[in-house]
């Protein structure tokens, strides 16, 4: 899960001010990632662990989306990924700006953009064992939401595909009913 922590201080005032606005934070942002604090003062092992010297700080850890240490012939259940490195924000300190920067900061490494030429080694190839899901768009970004999905499921249970608008496929996978946004789901094929 991505996590967007707060470490703050008890003694600060912009602290003890920013309370409000951490609530607005976490509605805007509720379905893409988690919203935590800290108290900086009772966990300063921590605080310095991340190089947090001031209040109010907030860092967003953001899963890595490379593969796993894991020696080979150890299965999902026990790789271990080393913990993500966070990223501090450094602008003003305001609920909708900080809402925006943390959105933005969604990766979209596990989205895979699909086109003509493409498509048929995103089924086959890439995780060929599970569903492989396409999402067709009306824009031509990935959308948060569907980043975080990535990040959540793409390690272990889905494959996901961008179609941007205007991209064309052959058929069955051209988007003949025109209807955005859409999303598809390809099941592997049945072991015998």
């Amino acid at each position: 899960d991505v996590w967007l922590v707060h470490f703050y201080s008890s003694a600060n005032d912009a602290c003890r001010r920013f309370e409000p606005e951490l609530l607005r934070v976490a509605a805007n942002v509720r379905k893409l990632m988690r919203v935590g604090v800290l108290d900086g003062d009772a966990h300063q092992r921590i605080a310095r662990r991340y190089d947090v010297d001031a209040y109010p700080a907030f860092l967003l850890f953001v899963p890595r989306t490379g593969a796993p240490d894991a020696p080979s012939g150890d299965d999902d259940a026990t790789r271990i990924v080393p913990a993500p490195e966070p990223v501090a924000y450094t602008g003003a300190l305001s609920a909708s700006p900080l809402a925006a920067w943390a959105v933005a900061q969604l990766p979209a490494t596990n989205v895979v953009g699909v086109r003509a030429h493409t498509l048929h080694r995103f089924l086959t190839q890439r995780a060929h064992d599970r569903p492989h899901v396409l999402l067709y768009s009306s824009r031509t970004a990935i959308p948060p939401v569907y980043k975080a999905l990535a990040l959540r499921y793409a390690r272990s249970q889905l494959a996901f595909g961008f179609v941007a608008h205007g991209t064309r496929l052959p058929p069955p996978f051209d988007n003949a009913t025109g209807a955005y946004p859409r999303l598809v789901v390809v099941e592997p094929p049945q072991a015998d």
